[in-house]
């Protein structure tokens, strides 16, 4: 039997959900990519930190260790411009998870009531071609000569 064709009438607000989400993952991908490098970069200013700070003990001259000074403080000031840099991008990482969960579960939350709505417009249906069927049996069983109407001899 044909019934009627179900409808969602949410369907554009969960098609907005589902485009929310992706985007959303695109930025946590994003900002996922930008705190890695930033962490790349840190460790290497780092690493360049450690190997000056273990040449010092090659400085000779006034002007050696002043000039080292000027490298160690510059590499210094360059490690600090970098850990903030990790930290606000680990900042703007965690709000970007917390964002797109937000956007996973008003999808989810979306799909279940698409889900559950057409389960009860499917339960209309079989109730609607069960009550045609029994209302089918019964013409069909009045027609038939029952043991009950059969006339007596």
């Amino acid at each position: 039997m044909a019934g009627k064709k179900f409808q969602f009438r949410l369907q554009t607000v969960l098609k907005l959900r589902r485009l929310e989400a992706e985007r959303a993952k695109v930025r946590l991908g994003q900002a996922t990519a930008a705190l890695v490098e930033s962490r790349q970069r840190l460790r290497r200013s780092q690493e360049d930190l450690d190997a000056l700070i273990s040449r010092q003990q090659e400085c000779d001259s006034v002007q050696d260790f002043r000039r080292f000074s000027e490298m160690r403080s510059a590499a210094i000031d360059r490690t600090e411009t970098l850990r903030a840099e990790v930290r606000r991008l680990t900042e703007r990482e965690t709000a970007a998870r917390r964002e797109l969960g937000e956007r996973m579960r008003d999808q989810k939350a979306l799909d279940e009531l698409r889900t559950r709505q057409l389960e009860e417009h499917l339960a209309e249906i079989d109730q609607a071609e069960q009550k045609i069927l029994d209302e089918l049996g019964v013409i069909g069983y009045s027609r038939t000569d029952s043991p009950s109407t059969l006339p007596c001899e």
